[in-house]
């Protein structure tokens, strides 16, 4: 045991002995380092140490030696250095060093320090941008910039040229004359016709486009729609209110705007829809004497913003579907005086001309059918030569395009308070009617009938919630024109004379809904009102509470 401890010893003495002798070689062998170099206006990286050199291999043990006389207590041998960290791969250019089993000289510094420094700055590279390192006499450029992308406007969606908007129109309506039937013995009453519970209409408003183009469409479903529609029901246009596209030449700025399509008229102070009036029933010059609807061209004119003018060319009135050949025209003269908010005065003065009767007819059996006779349009005259040929005569009525029908229009209003407003309308007007029907042989010729309305009505806002209505109207009907076909049993009435009083009372609780009392009473100068089944009276008296619902 004391012979290999012995033996132990001995060969760590003789490692040591040979790292220290190789050690000293290398210190004696090492040139005096460089002088400092002079001082520049940068200052230059330090040089990088060299890296360590590969540790020696390890040196077998030596023979046994004999002990010594006096043994000396055990040191344990200095552990190896550690292996050196992972360096940085070096350039392609540099051949890696091979592995010696002796540590080779050391460089002189300055190669050293040459050498260390591509690794420097491969070691840079690598830990930011990855490139490879620089080659030695190639100066290297930074990558060309690509240019920036111009900026792209956003583009607005479409659902935001969008306008949409519903309301609901429902009532309740007692007549104290209490006619029969409950629906349609309201007369001279627009919308308001039924007695007991009752809806109006429901609608639904759309609008899209922006300064240069646009499109407007109304629907409207309900009994009130059918009675506006008229004529129009036959062409499948009974709950179209209002369609048409406009176009504004130049865009923002334009002084012309024009809309083709069905759209509401010019003329007049009240509208169809009862939330956007004086009062809930409409008044007699709207539902006797005025038009609601075109259907044709429309022309507005923006002189200023005190002073413009609208223009129309349509198919008649109350008509999508022409009933001539002939064209009707139309004009209006609008002013202005701006205050505030709302207009301090307006005034529109309007005229409206064109043929409005049929310029075709139909004679019914001209031929006689149980002869077997039918019209032959070759020789113009009932013969049996040609079956399946009709019995009736079609027949031209060409001379009603040159007879027009007039009327002309006045419209003013004040504001003279944010709370107060009054409307007046007034109303002439003349028309062509022809003295006998189509369906006769003898055509006959044509009387002028007349009709003239005066309207006032003044609204004061008492708050937020609460305001008060008052109209009143005179409307006069010379020729029958009121009565003619209202009424199986009281019909073209002449020299009649109607007038009318009407109190309507508002409570909105909240913006988007419209309580509305109507209390109304119309007189005539004839007896022209029903009461229960076969009387008729001067008099009719009416109260209806409207509800009105709207989104905005």
């Amino acid at each position: 045991m004391r012979r290999l401890l012995s033996g132990v010893t001995g060969a760590a003495t003789c490692a040591a002995s040979l790292i220290s002798m190789i050690a000293g070689n290398a210190m004696a062998q090492q040139p005096p380092p460089p002088a400092a170099p002079p001082p520049s206006a940068a200052p230059s990286a330090a040089p990088v140490p060299p890296a360590p050199a590969a540790p020696a291999p390890t040196v077998a043990p030596a023979p046994a030696q004999p002990p010594a006389p006096a043994p000396q207590p055990v040191q344990p041998a200095a552990p190896p250095p550690p292996p050196p960290e992972q360096a940085v791969p070096a350039p392609a250019t540099a051949p890696p060093a091979p592995a010696a089993p002796v540590a080779p000289p050391a460089e002189p510094a300055a190669e050293s320090a040459a050498r260390a420094e591509p690794q420097v700055a491969a070691q840079a590279d690598a830990s930011t941008t990855l490139q490879p390192p620089p080659v030695e006499g190639i100066a290297l450029q930074p990558p060309p910039e690509e240019p920036a992308s111009p900026a792209v406007a956003d583009e607005v969606p479409w659902y935001s040229k969008l306008e949409a908007s519903a309301f609901i129109d429902t009532y309740f309506s007692f007549n104290f004359q209490t006619p029969k039937p409950q629906q349609g013995r309201n007369r001279f009453r627009a919308y308001d016709t039924a007695n007991g519970f009752a809806v109006a209409w429901a609608g639904l408003d759309l609008s899209y486009g922006d300064d240069t183009f646009g499109g407007t469409l109304n629907l409207r479903f309900g009994p009130s729609a059918d009675a506006l529609a008229g004529d129009d029901a036959d062409a499948g246009l009974q709950n179209v209110k209002q369609a048409y596209g406009s176009w504004t030449p130049g865009g923002a700025g334009s002084l012309v705007t024009l809309d083709l399509g069905k759209f509401d008229t010019i003329y007049g102070a009240e509208v169809a829809e009862s939330q956007l009036n004086f009062n809930y029933t409409r008044g007699l010059l709207y539902w006797l004497g005025q038009p609601a609807f075109h259907t044709g061209l429309r022309a507005n004119f923006d002189v200023s913003d005190q002073f413009w003018i609208t223009a129309l060319v349509a198919n008649g009135w109350n008509n999508s579907v022409d009933n001539n050949i002939g064209k009707s025209f139309g004009i209006q003269f609008n002013a202005a005086v701006p205050g505030g908010d709302e207009k301090l005065f307006d005034a529109h003065l309007g005229y409206y001309v064109g043929p409005e009767s049929v310029d075709y007819g139909v004679i019914p059996d001209y031929c006689d059918a149980a002869s077997g006779q039918t019209f032959d349009p070759a020789t113009r005259t009932c013969s049996t030569a040609l079956d399946g040929s009709s019995v009736d005569l079609a027949r031209d009525a060409g001379d009603a395009n040159s007879e027009m029908r007039h009327l002309i229009d006045l419209v003013i209003g004040v504001n003279p308070t944010p709370s107060f407003g009054l409307l007046f309308n007034a109303d002439i007007g003349f028309d062509p009617v022809r003295k006998g029907p189509l369906s006769v042989p003898d055509l006959a010729g044509f009387e002028t009938q007349s009709w003239w309305g005066v309207s006032l009505a003044g609204r004061y806002q008492f708050s937020d919630e609460f305001a008060a209505a008052l109209r009143a109207e005179i409307y006069s009907d010379p020729d029958g024109r009121a009565t003619a076909g209202d009424d199986p049993y009281i019909v073209d009435v002449e020299d009649l004379m109607l007038y009318s009083v009407t109190l309507t009372l508002d409570y909105a609780p909240v913006p988007n809904l419209l309580l509305r009392w109507d209390n109304r009473i119309d007189l005539g100068s004839d007896g022209v009102f029903q009461r229960q089944v076969r009387t008729y009276e001067k008099l009719q008296a009416t109260s209806t509470l409207g509800l009105v619902v709207m989104t905005n």
